[in-house]
């Protein structure tokens, strides 16, 4: 038998962040100086001397309107302006054009003929160049390894990986490849099978939809539950029992490195999992009550090469009862077996073959098999007309 691994949840990697202290932005359009230029409570300017004595014929310069005091003159001369805080720029005139951001890919003021009048000497914020006799800054390196426990940083414009044991959860350590992980486990990056080792306290090891290992918050499913809405426990696995490709009927099964790791007398270590190595137990069960199986699945009879009898829960059950034809159990309805060659029919499993009535009705027996079918210490028969 061949499950397949249910995918029912996303897993994340939790990443470490540095943090630090949040300041508070100041107004973008203003500084802490310049605050109250403007204002209508300014004080007014002494008398200023009017401009007669300007020379003649000559333009008197034309000031930007934001540094034209509101109560001034048209007429008259503002006069240098006594506020040490202001911003204004005396005369309006301009400066001069500001450089250009670094990081932008508008080439800045600084002439050069070639990038080698550019280059900042620093590889790690990207290699700068000269377009249109203007610099141009470079594409900074970006370094991440997507593991969790590593400290990524650029020198001279290389990615170097460190692993820091201190950003995992002890007593994990950092693998610079997988992530934590405990070093003293002898399973890599985790074990399955119980007593689980290798994932951080609270977590499991599960296996991923690709069939590798991964730790991941643990879940409260035990063997034999549906896990339609939580994770499996660990050591154990969501697998699908369905016996049709493409449906989903999930129930925890018990990891498992042999049969030793298997509970009750149908349960074996014979379940491969579909794209891992790892395997799972069959579910101890009872045919006749389906105890052990959750809903929506029915407990089976199969035989190993070896002629050992085990059990184990699929699904769905059918609709066919008592005496209609089937071609296997999936056919019959639960607590029926598909029993008869080369015909066929649903069978009520039953115990102690001759008893007359009971779980059979009246007019019906419990007949058993030519060879006695025993299992978990009970002869299994089925029921049928006298």
């Amino acid at each position: 038998m061949r499950y397949f691994l249910v995918c029912g949840c996303a897993m994340a990697l939790v990443g470490c962040a540095a943090g630090g202290t949040p300041t508070t932005p100041r107004d973008a359009g203003q500084d802490a100086s310049s605050a109250d230029v403007g204002a209508a409570d300014a004080p007014l300017l002494e008398d200023a001397p009017e401009q007669d004595d300007a020379p003649s014929g000559e333009d008197a310069p034309v000031l930007d309107d934001a540094s034209v005091p509101e109560d001034a003159a048209p007429d008259e001369d503002a006069g240098p302006d006594d506020d040490a805080g202001s911003d204004v720029d005396a005369g309006g005139v301009d400066s001069g054009p500001m450089p250009t951001d670094a990081g932008t890919d508008a080439p800045s003021d600084a002439g050069c003929v070639g990038p080698a009048d550019c280059d900042d000497g620093n590889d790690c914020n990207g290699i700068e160049t000269c377009v249109s006799g203007g610099c141009r800054a470079g594409t900074p390196v970006v370094c991440s390894d997507g593991v969790s426990c590593t400290v990524d940083e650029c020198v001279d414009g290389v990615c170097v990986f460190t692993a820091e044991d201190s950003m995992c959860v002890a007593p994990l350590t950092c693998d610079p490849t997988v992530g934590c992980r405990d070093a003293t486990c002898s399973e890599s990056p985790c074990r399955t099978v119980s007593p689980q080792c290798g994932c951080p306290s609270m977590q499991g090891c599960y296996l991923d939809g690709t069939g590798a290992r991964t730790c991941f918050p643990a879940g409260t499913s035990a063997e034999g539950d549906r896990c339609d809405s939580d994770i499996c426990s660990p050591g154990n696995l969501c697998v699908n029992v369905h016996a049709t490709a493409g449906m989903n009927l999930p129930m925890c099964k018990h990891f498992c490195d042999g049969h030793g790791d298997c509970s009750g007398a149908g349960s074996r270590c014979l379940v491969n999992i579909t794209g891992s190595t790892d395997t799972v137990c069959t579910r101890h069960c009872d045919p006749s009550t389906n105890a052990g199986c959750p809903a929506g699945t029915y407990c089976g009879f199969f035989t190993e090469m070896s002629g050992r009898v085990l059990t184990d829960c699929q699904g769905p059950p059918g609709a066919t009862g008592q005496g209609g034809t089937c071609t296997d159990d999936g056919d019959c309805q639960v607590g029926f077996g598909c029993i008869g060659s080369p015909t066929s029919q649903c069978l009520r499993w039953c115990l102690t073959p001759g008893t007359v009535g009971g779980i059979c009705g009246a007019g019906s027996a419990c007949y058993g098999f030519m060879t006695p079918l025993v299992f978990d210490g009970r002869e299994y028969g089925v029921c049928d007309t006298l």
